[in-house]
């Protein structure tokens, strides 16, 4: 179910856009093939990149238990590089960058292009708190990546964002607890016609059962 609340615009006291709201049941199914290689760089680097192909990729909507058919779209071709070094004991730095190439996709939306996707981030991990006798990483990053799609008259759109967090191994280390918060926009109202900030708040738990 996806559901959508628009907060009011100026001079639209009254949120007269309201909200959208829709049900709908999706089956995808494709095949993703990816190589890749890593190397050290010195004691302290590690270099990766990778490179990825799909199949394409086969939608099946199935609407309130009625089937309405199948729709199969192209992916694009991925190619990514990334990397990081032990700056300090207790200091990490981390970069990657990347580009995917929706240009070449059939996309099939009346006056909708789609154009290849360049995409950079980096962040930085700092090990040196503990809390109650655990040790806390502490984390804080930035990203930016343009966006595929976008309407025939404007220009492409993108997104950036900074995010926070930490993480913490708990049960002996069998499992590792991981929270972050992210504050980033995407698009201008002018050239792109979107405009937008969000917010995200994540968290994730991992068990080792080894």
């Amino acid at each position: 179910v996806f559901r959508r609340t628009f907060d009011p615009a100026v001079g639209d006291p009254s949120n007269q856009i309201g909200g959208a709201l829709g049900d709908a049941r999706w089956a995808f199914s494709g095949w993703r093939f990816r190589a890749g290689l890593t190397g050290e760089i010195g004691r302290r680097g590690i270099v990766s990149a990778a490179i990825t192909s799909y199949t394409q990729l086969k939608a099946e909507k199935d609407t309130f238990g009625i089937a309405i058919g199948t729709q199969t779209f192209d992916m694009p071709l991925e190619v990514a590089i990334g990397g990081s070094v032990v700056l300090t004991q207790k200091l990490m730095l981390a970069a990657a960058g990347g580009w995917k190439g929706w240009s070449g996709t059939n996309f099939r939306l009346f006056d909708t292009q789609s154009a290849d996707v360049m995409w950079a981030g980096g962040g930085l991990e700092y090990l040196g708190v503990r809390l109650v006798g655990l040790p806390i990483p502490l984390r804080a990053g930035y990203r930016y990546t343009d966006l595929p799609f976008y309407g025939g008259d404007f220009e492409q759109l993108s997104e950036s964002a900074f995010t926070f967090g930490f993480g913490a191994r708990i049960a002996g280390g069998r499992a590792a607890l991981d929270f972050g918060v992210e504050i980033g926009s995407r698009g201008d109202l002018e050239t792109t016609g979107t405009e937008e900030s969000f917010q995200r708040l994540s968290l994730s738990l991992g068990i080792n059962s080894m």
